[in-house]
């Protein structure tokens, strides 16, 4: 793990999934942001919250969602694909919200990890899970924002192949598209 990477559960090589992929889950998410703190660590159902850190995991954060994809998270062992009657047809994806700074390991190793969830193996099938990022609270076009697009194989409409968000309008409007 990088230096900046506090022992958390969340390291270069592995992000922590905090919710899983459930229809209607909407509650289970919005525990995590709703400015209410019973507990300010990770335990769900006694009212998280996420807070401000200096640190940021991408490439764990990328190789976590493979890993649950893939049904091997310990927390949540059931991969999203498992189950699912149209997982040959229906497209799967990450969607990234980041400043687009990683502390915990090197740009590549994030590169690297964007690349590895486009050849995802479950169940005997290889998925090409793309990555959508939003780059948040920087100017639009940033070399780290475009190169994870790239790599995560997105396109956003417009001139740049990431979207951008600066506040709460341009953030909804990036997840719309």
């Amino acid at each position: 793990s990088g230096a900046g990477c506090p022992a958390t559960g969340s390291t270069a090589a592995q992000g922590q999934i905090l919710v899983p992929i459930l229809e209607d889950n909407q509650a289970n998410i919005v525990e995590w942001v709703d400015f209410t703190c019973g507990t300010c660590g990770v335990t769900a159902g006694a009212n998280p919250e996420l807070t401000q850190v200096t640190w940021t995991p991408i490439a764990g954060s990328l190789r976590g969602a493979r890993r649950y994809y893939q049904g091997g998270d310990p927390t949540f062992p059931t991969s999203p694909i498992s189950g699912d009657a149209f997982s040959g047809c229906r497209p799967y994806s990450v969607i990234l919200l980041t400043d687009g700074e990683e502390t915990c390991a090197s740009d590549a190793q994030t590169l690297a990890a964007t690349t590895e969830l486009r050849a995802t193996v479950f169940g005997g099938n290889t998925y090409d899970i793309r990555t959508y990022v939003i780059g948040f609270g920087i100017a639009a076009g940033d070399a780290n924002i475009e190169a994870i697009a790239n790599a995560g194989g997105t396109d956003a409409p417009g001139a740049y192949r990431g979207f951008y968000a600066t506040d709460e309008t341009t953030l909804s409007l990036a997840f719309s598209q």
